[in-house]
């Protein structure tokens, strides 16, 4: 009787310690799901962010290409005119020349 009383004490106890592992496992699975579930949070705000920046980007380079491109323009004309003030004073020049060395 005594091995019967000890054999129910240890299933008992096997019991106990196994339904306190069960307990401990079930409770990292929470605690994992519910870590995920902040990590999943974290992403998404994360991602929104990124494309938030990228938008802010984007619209940052169209204009910088229409500032270049209004530069590039406005320096090509410039040139256009240095180049054609610097052809009248040539001609002019050459009309100066041919007067005075008459």
């Amino acid at each position: 009787m005594a091995d019967q009383e000890h054999c129910k004490d240890q299933m008992n106890m096997c019991s106990r310690i196994f339904s306190g592992e069960v307990k401990r496992i079930e409770e990292r699975f929470t605690s994992t799901d519910k870590a995920l579930g902040v990590q999943q949070k974290e992403l998404e705000h994360r991602m929104h962010d990124a494309n938030d920046i990228k938008k802010e980007f984007s619209a940052s380079m169209i204009d910088l290409r229409v500032q270049v491109n209004t530069l590039e323009t406005k320096s090509a004309l410039w040139l256009k005119m240095i180049g054609f003030g610097l052809a009248i004073l040539q001609i002019t020049i050459g009309i100066i020349l041919r007067i005075s060395l008459r």
